[in-house]
């Protein structure tokens, strides 16, 4: 598992005038549980979509898993930011995790028992099982991230992506989502999005700081200095006092 699970060499990125990354270097080892911090615009989630292959650097060179990012794709999963479900669609959650199944077939129009069986793993790996039959809009906040993270390990994905997890849910289901993931991670590689740095700093083994350009660092406390020099304005650092090996669901 110490194989590098992502290999990032000198990619720079830009939208139409924006240049978003600017030399980009990174690798990433298949034990690693790396967070990334910076400020909104900073390049993050344009990062992920680029180890995802929905898009291309202009320069540089991506390996995932050994592969392009488009041929690693069926064995990433991945977690997008902001989610939203229509009010009016009756999802249940069993298959809205169900659909993380989808890239792993090939010609096939109805599910198989494996993707059945994969998707009720999934469920009991995130601890929703017992709401497999409920549709999404009943759900809190904190149980629609574990749908979705839930959705995104239906694929046994070597390396999980996930942006911004607990954006939009309150900070006691926020240490329930960071405890699951602390878990998780003795099975997959993961690379996390978080403006939280007091959880994120301390159920990473890397924290990478990324405003344009990459800076990365150990798990030991990043410096008011660094911060402020990354978001362009002075912060306070909260070190948060937490078990997140307790991971209890909300």
């Amino acid at each position: 598992m110490n194989s590098p699970s992502i290999e990032i060499s000198n990619i720079s990125f830009s939208y139409p005038q924006v240049q978003v990354l600017k030399d980009i270097n990174l690798t990433l080892r298949g034990d690693e549980f790396l967070g990334i911090v910076g400020p909104n615009g900073g390049g993050k989630s344009t990062l992920l979509k680029l180890i995802l292959g929905l898009l291309e650097p202009d320069t540089g060179e991506i390996r995932v898993l050994g592969r392009t990012p488009e041929h690693a794709r069926p064995l990433i999963g991945y977690v997008p930011q902001f989610a939203t479900f229509d009010s009016k669609f009756p999802i249940k959650v069993r298959d809205t995790v169900m659909q993380g199944r989808f890239g792993t077939r090939k010609h096939q129009f109805f599910y198989t028992r494996t993707d059945r069986l994969k998707t009720a793993e999934a469920m009991e790996r995130t601890d929703i099982l017992d709401l497999q039959d409920l549709p999404m809009t009943a759900l809190s906040g904190g149980q629609r991230q574990r749908v979705l993270i839930a959705r995104a390990l239906a694929c046994d994905p070597q390396l999980l992506l996930l942006d911004e997890p607990t954006a939009n849910i309150d900070p006691h289901q926020g240490e329930n989502i960071f405890g699951l993931l602390h878990r998780l991670h003795d099975e997959v590689s993961i690379v996390l999005i978080s403006h939280d740095i007091g959880f994120i700093t301390r159920c990473v083994t890397r924290v990478a700081c990324l405003n344009r350009t990459l800076v990365c660092h150990s798990t030991s406390p990043v410096e008011n200095e660094l911060l402020q020099e990354i978001y362009g304005m002075p912060l306070s650092r909260v070190e948060h006092e937490t078990n997140l090996d307790a991971g209890v669901r909300p």
